[in-house]
């Protein structure tokens, strides 16, 4: 692939790994910021973006799917987790 012979330029890993924690705790931190509406928008719109990544680095549509409904509802329970924890330590 173009983008594991550009070498440092770019830090993909090989096919077979999912490229995608960095980008979920962006949209962890961008989400958690959001009201309850604008983080499912952000989510919703965060998982084609998702799926084309990962057709990107060679994984097949299936696969791709998967991966990408995954990180999409991990990072939807996190925040979910994160906020009820935080409401139930202020008060």
């Amino acid at each position: 692939m173009l983008a594991t012979r550009l070498g440092g330029v770019f830090g993909f890993p090989p096919t077979g790994i999912s490229t995608f924690w960095p980008p979920n705790a962006i949209l962890f931190a961008s989400i958690l910021m959001l009201e309850k509406k604008h983080r499912i928008i952000c989510l919703l719109s965060a998982f084609p973006t998702y799926v084309v990544a990962e057709l990107w680095i060679g994984f097949e549509l299936a696969a791709s799917l998967v991966f990408a409904a995954v990180n999409c509802l991990a990072v939807g329970l996190a925040i979910g987790v994160v906020r009820r924890l935080s409401l139930s330590s202020a008060g």
